[in-house]
């Protein structure tokens, strides 16, 4: 059970994006990714510069282990860069 990403974005796009991801997976990858999404939509927005809507480079990834229908273990992972410049023809 694993879910991942690795995207470039206006941060005002990502709620979409996370619609548009969470609808692709499916089984108990898409319960994993629903349950991290309100945390990688809180990392995103801790990272958004008010004065500005900066392209950020989001690489996230999660995975967790079950035995008996019971979550042994679960990671995740994310790694949220801020680019500087300007978005042309998008």
């Amino acid at each position: 059970m694993s879910w991942s990403f690795n995207v470039v974005g206006k941060s005002a796009d990502f709620p979409e994006f996370f619609d548009k991801e969470s609808a692709r997976l499916t089984g108990d990858s898409k319960t994993e990714f629903d349950e991290a999404r309100p945390h990688l939509q809180a990392l995103i927005g801790m990272n958004v510069n008010t004065n500005c809507q900066p392209l950020l480079s989001v690489n996230a990834s999660g995975h967790a282990s079950k035995k008996d229908g019971i979550v042994t273990y679960s990671n995740c992972s994310v790694e949220i860069k801020s680019l500087p410049g300007q978005l042309i023809g998008g």
